[in-house]
């Protein structure tokens, strides 16, 4: 569904989610060694948030074991940004990850 902002107040405006309020986001997926123990993972994903995403004011929501997948968006209101994504890409694969994915950006509220 598409949604266009003609004629909006600014507080319907923020209440959809479009124009100033659009948020940005992109999904990613990579994997870390077969066999890694919980310990390993653990250590992988807290050097992930401490390097990638907390410093760029991102956050990440997602879910796996040695496999994972997830959505990145901004920690406040407001746009991921190509460099976020290359930023995070680069980390992951820099890291140890492998069968690194990055989506395109997208509007996280009205995907289609």
């Amino acid at each position: 569904m598409k949604v266009t902002a003609k004629n909006r107040t600014r507080r319907l405006r923020k209440k959809l989610r479009v124009d100033e309020y659009q948020e940005l986001g992109f999904d990613i997926a990579f994997k870390l060694v077969d066999g890694s123990d919980s310990e390993t993972i653990d250590a992988f994903m807290t050097k992930f948030f401490a390097e990638a995403i907390e410093p760029n004011g991102l956050g990440f929501g997602g879910e796996g074991d040695t496999l994972w997948h997830g959505l990145v968006c901004t920690q406040k209101l407001g746009k991921c940004t190509e460099e976020h994504r290359s930023i995070v890409e680069k980390w992951l694969s820099a890291n140890g990850a492998t069968s690194v994915t990055v989506s395109d950006l997208y509007d996280v509220w009205w995907a289609e």
